[in-house]
């Protein structure tokens, strides 16, 4: 209703402007003009206002939405000061499902299987989705806004099958193996170029009586970054 009122109010405007143009000086007449203007202009003042009375903003009530992520992850500060601008500037709350560092995987998957998956799920991207069925259980950002400001080499490590599922949070570090060039040579092993070839070297060099890998860590969380190089 709005918008036909301005129309109308344009065109009463330009007749008034052509009527002065082929010089018509009747009082008369150009009262008239100025008496309609007027009208339209209370009429589109007044529809106005109602309109603005009768629409009021959109209001989203509060929701609760859940969180897996393993215990460390859920410790560390950034994260939790994330958490609570968020709560605060959207009024939502975050429920924390936090699960053990070692184990956590084997009850994360246990949760999908039988359908309990959360709204938020904290996990490694690219491979490392696999189980979890991505396609499926996992929104597609690809055509997200934000997607524009993360960099390229960041983007190839959350993408899966082509679609990326989530939002990174942590560094962008690459991670790799390095290899022992000279137990290799000893040994007449190639560098393994393929996941078959690689395990193929390390049965190699663990029947020579080398211990094939090794690994300086405590948890079990760093195999999750295992892949050959």
């Amino acid at each position: 209703m709005k918008r036909v009122l301005l129309i109308l109010l344009a065109a009463i405007l330009v007749t008034s402007m052509l009527f002065m143009g082929i010089g018509c000086k009747e009082t008369a007449t150009v009262e008239t003009a100025e008496e309609t203007t007027e009208e339209a202009a209370t009429v589109e003042e007044e529809t106005t206002e109602e309109v603005e009375e009768t629409i009021e903003p959109e209001t989203k009530e509060p929701v609760t939405l859940q969180i897996m992520a393993n215990q460390d992850w859920v410790q560390k500060s950034f994260m939790q000061k994330s958490w609570e601008a968020y709560e605060e500037a959207t009024g939502n709350t975050l429920e924390l499902i936090v699960v053990p560092i070692d184990s956590g995987e084997e009850f994360m998957l246990t949760k999908f299987a039988t359908g309990d998956i959360p709204d938020i799920f904290m996990h490694f991207g690219g491979l490392g989705l696999t189980p979890f069925d991505p396609e499926k259980n996992f929104v597609d950002f690809s055509d997200a806004e934000w997607v524009d400001d993360i960099m390229p080499y960041v983007i190839s490590q959350t993408m899966y099958d082509g679609k990326l599922y989530g939002l990174p949070f942590w560094e962008a570090a690459v991670s790799g193996t390095l290899d022992n060039k000279e137990i290799f040579a000893d040994l007449g092993i190639d560098i393994p170029a393929t996941q078959t070839e690689f395990e193929a070297a390390c049965e190699t060099i663990k029947n020579a009586g080398i211990t094939p890998i090794y690994m300086a860590f405590k948890d079990v969380w760093p195999l999750s970054y295992m892949y050959c190089p």
